[in-house]
Parts: C-alpha cells; sequence; structure tokens
C-alpha cells in the first residue's frame, strides 16, 4: 500500500513536468481549490493550474492530510484506549495517541520553521528568469545597478580566447606532430615488451636474441619519454617567449597582461636560484615565482636521473630563455617608450630618456643583426641550448623587427 501511495505521487508530480513550457495546465478532474494556491477562491473548483501551483497544492495537501491523518490515529489511540481494559492495549492506545501528536507537531514545526527563516523555502517556483540583453540605455548606468546581460564583454573575452587558442595552435602544431611520433613509437615499444614479457613467463622462455632485445626496448622508452619531455619544455619556452613579446608592445595594457607578464617575469620579484635540494632527491625547486622556471626544472627532474646530458641541455634551455625574456622586456619598454616619446630632447634632467631610447635601441640593432649573420655564434647557442636555428632566427627576427618598427617612428 505504502509503494503504491509513493508511486501515485511521484506520477502526480511528474505529470505536468512531461509537459512543453506553456503557463497552465487544464486539469482531467477539478481540484477543490486551496487558500493560497492559485487565484481560485475557498470552496470552489480548481480548474486551470501552473506548474508551480500544482507542486504548491501537493506540498499544501500533504500537509493538510498529515493533519487528517493524525486526527484518525488520535481518534483511533483515544478508542482503543478507552474501550479496553487489557493494559497492553491501552498501552498501546496511548503511545498511538503520542506518536500521532509529536507527527503532527513535526509536519506543521517544520513548514512554520521554514516559513519564518524565508517564506520564499516554502514559495514554490519553477520559472526560469528571462536573461535580458543590454541596450544603449543599460550600458549608460552604473554595472552594479544593471539587470541584463552585456554582451560586448562577452564577445570581447571570446574573441581574446580565440586568438590566444589559435596563436598556441600556430605555435604548437610541429610539436604536437613531432610529440605524436615519439607517443606512437614509444607504445610500439611497450606492445612489443608486453608480448616478450609474456613469452618469458611461459615455458619457452626468451632466446638470448629476444632478452637483448628486450633490454634495449626498455632503454628505448626511457630515451623515448625523455625526448617527449624535453620537447614539450622547449615548447613552453618559445610560447612563453611570444607572450611576453606581445604583451609587452601593447599601448594599452590591461591587469590581466599585467598578471600573465609576471607568470614569466617580475623585476619586483625574489630570483629563486637552480640549486638542487638535497632534502628532497636532489631535486630542483618548482615553487619559484617564474613560471618557465618551475616548468623547466619540474621536466628536469624527471630526466635528470637517467639523462643527464639531456637535463644538462634542458637547463642551459632554461636558463636561455629566461635571460631572453628579461632582455625582451627592457628590449620592449624602451621600444614602447620611443614610440610614445613621453619625453622629448633637453629635458631638464640632461640626456632626455627618448635620446637614450634611441642609443640603446641602435646598440641593440646592430648586436642583433650581427647575432643573425654571425653562423658560429649561431651554432654555438643552438648547440649549447638544443633549440632550433629556425626558432633562434625567429626569436633574432622578432627583436630586429620590434626595433625597426620603433625607430621608423
Amino acid at each position: 500500500m505504502k509503494k503504491i501511495l509513493f508511486y501515485i505521487l511521484i506520477i502526480s508530480l511528474l505529470i505536468p513536468m512531461t509537459l512543453k513550457a506553456a503557463d497552465t495546465y487544464k486539469l482531467l478532474e477539478p481540484l477543490p481549490c486551496i487558500q493560497g494556491v492559485g487565484d481560485c477562491n475557498v470552496g470552489t473548483m480548481q480548474r486551470d493550474i501552473s506548474l508551480d501551483d500544482y507542486i504548491g497544492y501537493i506540498f499544501k495537501f500533504a500537509i493538510a492530510l498529515a493533519a487528517f491523518l493524525a486526527v484518525i490515529m488520535i481518534i483511533w489511540g483515544g478508542f482503543e484506549y478507552m474501550t479496553s481494559e487489557i493494559p497492553s492495549l491501552k498501552l498501546e492506545g496511548k503511545g498511538r495517541i503520542s506518536n500521532a501528536i509529536i507527527g503532527l507537531l513535526m509536519v506543521l514545526a517544520s513548514y512554520l520553521i521554514l516559513a519564518t527563516i524565508d517564506p520564499r523555502l516554502v514559495a514554490i517556483n519553477t520559472k526560469i528568469p528571462v536573461i535580458r540583453i543590454c541596450n544603449e540605455a543599460d550600458l549608460k548606468l552604473d554595472a552594479k545597478s544593471r539587470d541584463c546581460i552585456d554582451t560586448s564583454s562577452v564577445a570581447k573575452f571570446r574573441s581574446n580566447l580565440n586568438k590566444d587558442l589559435d596563436e598556441l595552435t600556430k605555435l604548437t602544431q610541429e610539436t604536437q606532430q613531432e610529440v605524436n611520433l615519439l607517443v606512437a613509437d614509444r607504445e610500439t615499444k611497450e606492445k612489443r615488451i608486453e608480448e616478450l614479457n609474456l613469452k618469458n613467463s611461459s615455458e619457452a622462455g626468451l632466446t638470448e636474441a629476444e632478452l637483448k632485445e628486450l633490454e634495449a626496448l626498455k632503454q628505448g622508452i626511457t630515451i623515448n619519454t625523455n625526448a617527449i619531455y624535453s620537447t614539450v619544455a622547449k615548447e613552453v619556452g618559445i610560447i612563453s617567449y611570444q607572450r611576453v613579446t606581445e604583451i609587452m608592445l601593447k599601448m594599452d595594457t590591461t591587469d590581466e597582461d599585467i598578471r600573465n607578464l609576471r607568470q614569466y617575469y617580475d623585476p619586483k620579484a625574489e630570483k629563486i636560484p637552480n640549486i638542487p635540494n638535497a632534502k628532497d632527491g636532489g631535486k630542483l625547486p618548482t615553487n619559484t615565482p617564474n613560471a618557465l622556471q618551475n616548468h623547466y626544472n619540474d621536466n628536469i627532474n624527471k630526466i635528470l636521473k637517467t639523462d643527464p646530458e639531456k637535463a644538462q641541455m634542458l637547463a642551459n634551455q632554461r636558463d636561455f630563455y629566461i635571460k631572453l625574456i628579461e632582455d625582451q622586456y627592457e628590449l620592449s619598454d624602451k621600444a614602447k617608450s620611443h614610440k610614445q616619446q613621453v619625453l622629448v630632447q633637453g629635458s631638464m634632467s640632461g640626456p632626455s630618456t627618448y635620446a637614450n631610447n634611441t642609443k640603446y635601441l641602435k646598440e641593440h640593432l646592430a648586436i642583433e643583426t650581427n647575432n643573425l649573420n654571425d653562423v658560429r655564434h649561431m651554432n654555438v647557442v643552438t648547440s649549447k641550448t638544443g633549440i632550433t636555428e629556425k626558432d633562434y632566427r625567429i626569436i633574432i627576427e622578432t627583436k630586429i623587427k620590434i626595433i625597426n618598427g620603433a625607430l621608423s617612428r
């Protein structure tokens, strides 16, 4: 019986929810009006009802039903108590009365407590508020007093996000292909190792040639994994440099730009040296203020024991990019200042900032032009850091382009 009542209640709740977004639902059979539910008057029948009113009707009807059943149980218990001379039945009737009173008080108290705390807790509202797009009049109001959505900020966010994703896709396309090849090669080796291990566990065992192959495959996986770490680290280095350059060349940097920039270089932040921690197995620090330093150190820690030579190359690459970003910060700042012409020649304090910037930019233009054409310098940098000649040329050409752009004004 209890299960049947439960199923009826669930079906009653779900029937209106299966309707489409209609305001009201025409009842198959009219319901007697309950005060506070809908627009009907007490004593009349309710034929049309909304979803909110329907749920509210069931809620209030359930409370009334609980009160009615409690009264029935009290009468039943009282009847048992009065008509029986057997002590056990009298005690049972008395318990039935007390349980009914306690149940009734709990039902009424729960509603009263919720309504006292906040009447909205017992108000049924399934309507989703309409999202209104701001018009020109709304945009003139203060942002806190608006009751609408400013689509221009959403569009700006989407535009910036798409731009970042496009740049990241362009930068990482070649690296992604390289990593995919390395991963595929590693999976092939792992599959072959599983086959050899399975054969080794059988009675046949492995031949001497297969044992050598197994050892070579294990070493190959280690080399392969280290290559993946170093490839990803190198790509993060060039991406970090590109992002810092883009932010620094903006004429109007936002607070978000400044926060992003400080992930890679903050002149005021304390520099934490790359000293191995003996207590942590000789690992390099990965909690410095510099996100690029942390990323490289994390990858160095992963391959330090298995490939010290590649770990050293990553360390050189880390130092190269950190120094490059610091230099790029100063170069871009000088270039931006030169473009804006903040101070003109003849300043009160000796040589003007404008003249000093011009001298600085011309000197660096000569240095970078020489680096671009110096084959020996190019070979030294690429062999020491492991970055490709193509990437290093892009870096130098970017610097030259920035300087020429500033000096052309």
